[in-house]
């Protein structure tokens, strides 16, 4: 039972909830009535979390010393020498081996070449781009987006422009919040393997904040679009939307700048009983919206 527990800390079973967003194409194109989407997204929730398991593994046996110089990363089961790269090599084959096996077997090409490219970017992320200043948090928001944009592939549900920008603005602030964490937390972040110093927090919140409310006003020239006028009979219930992610961008980064969020604020969001809450409010206006 030792070593099973060992095996699910070092896969992040509790990141899997981040992969959720592959439904939300379906879900936001209103096609809550097909069973067959519901399936072939479960499909692909289990395919996307497999493939993310392969990088945490991959990421972790490569950033090994830096790892065991972080505050809370070295007690990781493979930095903590609880884990051997042996066995991390064997959890490494049968994740990507399941990742493939489902994808051909119930979805489509492109979503195992998705997933593929998902991989590929993320090694070269891990040996080379997450050591350059602002790369590391575009390709961490582009990293999210494309589980939405999986989510889509997955189901044949087209992804909105608007759908891509929100997820893009919304992610690239919560990667400069990160940043901003880890900047907080040493003096000098480039001892573990990042290129920031305290120099850079300034910019970085700017950044973030800037990108976060953004992300808002993609979604306020959204509810003012042709689109939305199409999907929901009472479009401008939407707008109630407004104050409650305004809150909560706000709410975040006061916690970021209080240090009470730990390393990522996106699992930090996941535990949160306040974002829950108004993740609840902003699905009964949805349901509302549409009448």
């Amino acid at each position: 039972m030792k070593t099973v527990k060992l095996i699910a800390e070092q896969v992040r079973i509790h990141h899997w909830v981040k992969n959720l967003l592959v439904f939300v194409p379906f879900i936001a194109a209103h096609k809550w009535n097909e069973p067959s989407l519901w399936f072939k997204t479960m499909v692909a929730f289990v395919c996307m979390s497999l493939v993310a398991s392969v990088v945490y593994v991959i990421n972790d046996l490569i950033d090994l010393k830096s790892d065991r110089a972080h505050a809370t990363k070295r007690k990781r089961p493979l930095a903590s020498g609880a884990l051997t790269p042996p066995v991390a090599a064997s959890i490494l084959a049968v994740a990507m081996g399941g990742a493939f096996f489902l994808s051909i077997s119930f979805l489509n090409e492109k979503v195992l070449a998705l997933f593929l490219l998902y991989v590929l970017l993320n090694l070269f992320y891990s040996f080379t781009l997450k050591k350059k200043v602002m790369v590391d948090v575009v390709i961490l928001a582009l990293l999210f987006a494309g589980r939405v944009y999986a989510g889509g592939i997955a189901t044949d549900t087209p992804v909105s422009h608007w759908l891509l920008g929100f997820s893009i603005f919304i992610f690239f602030g919560l990667a400069c919040a990160k940043r901003v964490i880890e900047i907080q937390r040493y003096e000098d972040a480039r001892h573990y393997g990042r290129a920031y110093t305290k120099n850079d927090l300034v910019p970085l919140t700017a950044l973030g904040i800037g990108s976060s409310l953004l992300s808002i006003l993609v979604a306020m020239l959204y509810f003012h679009s042709e689109s939305s006028l199409i999907l929901y009979a009472q479009p401008q219930l939407l707008w109630l939307m407004i104050p409650v992610l305004l809150f909560w961008v706000a709410r975040v980064w006061i916690l970021v700048y209080r240090g009470e969020v730990h390393d990522d604020p996106i699992v930090f969001a996941i535990k949160d009983r306040v974002s829950w809450a108004c993740l609840g409010v902003l699905s009964v206006v949805l349901m509302a919206s549409k009448g």
